[in-house]
């Protein structure tokens, strides 16, 4: 039995126009692929450097002085209203002193 030849004409104009369709479809989502890959990859640098520099900024200086309520290290930090010398021992003890 062989095949009607205007069922096979009509497979293929729908597998071109498919193939038209799709090609540049696929090249289009290759491409905001690799756009999104160096996209995130930039800003994960980014972020991972912003963490690092706020732990940096955020580590405690140890100061000379000793806690007068626990006998704890004193230590410099930084809070909203400017630096201050607090208790090593927060939670703890809360003991603060302006600079």
């Amino acid at each position: 039995m062989a095949a009607d030849p205007q069922v096979v004409e009509a497979g293929k104009t729908v597998a071109s126009t498919m193939a038209r369709i799709l090609v540049p479809a696929l090249l289009i989502m290759g491409a905001v692929a690799i756009a999104l890959t160096y996209f995130f990859t930039k800003l994960d640098k980014k972020v991972d450097n912003f963490i690092s520099q706020r732990k940096a900024k955020k580590q405690a200086t140890q100061a000379t002085e000793s806690c007068p309520r626990c006998g704890g290290n004193l230590v410099v930090r930084s809070g909203r209203f400017g630096d201050f010398i607090g208790c090593s021992n927060y939670p703890k003890c809360k003991f603060t002193k302006k600079i």
